[in-house]
């Protein structure tokens, strides 16, 4: 059942929807660490943030693992998906998306954005509707979230229903995009920017996206089907920008970067992958993530 059984249909405040994501917490419903440790290094030019969550310890890593929600088995009322959103769905946005918490949340609160419907595929590349969805949870309590889509498995994805995420933008003092704006010379990979208009709508949005797609698409040298859905490719963005990141592969087996990864915002699960991630130096591993950039 929906958090927002109102008869207006209108969403849930923030009060209401950080009471419900502590309760869920609470009840073991949504896997959240409320102690965890925050390390920040600079490398090479670079800022990274590591977010260590004893939370992760249970996520699935790649889409071939079971439908679990916090790791445990459960009746899935949406028909093909493989994320479980019993207890956790918030409210509609929009007749094809609904929101819902995230059972392995590395913020507070930490958001899916889903199809409602079930069978659509986390490697078909965004549409109008799903632009829709986004500019709604925006929209919603006046919130300044960053949302982001990991297309495929290279993408850092590790579930196959179509969904996006969105965070608060707590990370670098409230900074995400800090690496664009003042290493943009020493990140390692390609990606294609754009600064959005004050004005900007989902149709807006989906012409710019489109755009991206293009270059994703020129830079791997691989064309959207319906088959094969769209390259592997982060989508990030706020109200003020959109960057799309070519994504060649995950990362350096067994350490992998999602979208909050390439702009160096970098969940794990303890310190010790941290430290591997440190070993082999996280430069290298976004490097390996992304495609060079052109000359």
């Amino acid at each position: 059942m929906l958090l927002a059984a109102t008869s207006s249909g209108s969403v849930p405040s923030e009060p209401e929807i950080l009471a419900t994501f502590d309760r869920l917490v609470k009840d073991d419903v949504i896997q959240y660490d409320y102690s965890y440790a925050t390390e920040t290094r600079k490398i090479n030019g670079i800022h990274f943030e590591f977010r260590i969550s004893k939370a992760l310890e249970n996520k699935p890593a790649t889409p071939l693992s079971s439908v679990v929600l916090n790791g445990s088995m459960g009746e899935n009322p949406r028909p093909g998906s493989d994320i479980n959103t019993v207890c956790t769905e918030i409210c509609n946005l929009g007749t094809a998306h609904f929101l819902a918490f995230n059972g392995f949340a590395s913020y507070r609160p930490h958001y899916l954005l889903l199809t409602a419907d079930g069978h659509r595929r986390q490697r078909e590349p965004l549409d109008i509707e799903d632009f829709r969805a986004i500019h709604a949870l925006l929209d919603m309590n006046g919130s300044d979230h960053l949302v982001f889509f990991n297309c495929g498995a290279e993408a850092g994805c590790s579930r196959e229903h179509k969904h996006l995420q969105a965070i608060p933008k707590e990370s670098f003092d409230g900074a995400p995009w800090c690496n664009l704006d003042q290493a943009e010379e020493t990140l390692p990979f390609a990606y294609y920017e754009r600064k959005l208009e004050e004005d900007l709508n989902p149709e807006v949005s989906l012409i710019i996206y489109r755009e991206g797609l293009q270059q994703v698409e020129r830079a791997l040298n691989r064309k959207t089907t319906k088959e094969g859905g769209a390259p592997p490719h982060n989508m990030i963005m706020d109200r003020h920008r959109m960057v799309m990141i070519p994504r060649s592969k995950a990362g350096i087996d067994p350490l992998g970067a999602n979208s909050g990864g390439m702009l160096g915002m970098i969940w794990t699960k303890n310190e010790e992958t941290m430290q591997k991630w440190l070993e082999i130096g996280p430069q290298k591993i976004l490097e390996a993530g992304g495609v060079p950039k052109s000359e």
